[in-house]
């Protein structure tokens, strides 16, 4: 899933709609299909890296809530860097 939230991300990214849409309730659909995946993964561990990706997830789904629901204009720079560091999260890296 969350391969599949990175690709959504980089859809948005390079479109840029000015209204938000489909993409952006399928990218936070997708984050807290991952994010879930994380936690039960936590669950099983309790390792303190597990914990880091988890709230790494949390952080990157919370940006792109307030993309999908923004007081005023869509956050896109916070966009790019959420897109950044889920990609470390996913990738195995701490970007």
């Amino acid at each position: 899933m969350g391969e599949r939230a990175l690709a959504l991300i980089d859809k948005l990214l390079s479109e840029r709609p000015e209204k938000v849409g489909h993409d952006f309730s399928e990218a936070t659909r997708c984050l807290a299909a991952f994010r879930d995946e994380l936690i039960g993964r936590f669950r099983e561990t309790g390792a303190e890296r597990d914990r880091a990706r988890l709230d790494g997830a949390n952080a990157v789904l919370s940006v792109i809530v307030s993309g999908h629901f923004p007081l005023g204009d869509i956050p896109w720079g916070h966009i790019e860097e959420a897109r950044k560091r889920l990609d470390g999260l996913i990738h195995g890296r701490s970007d």
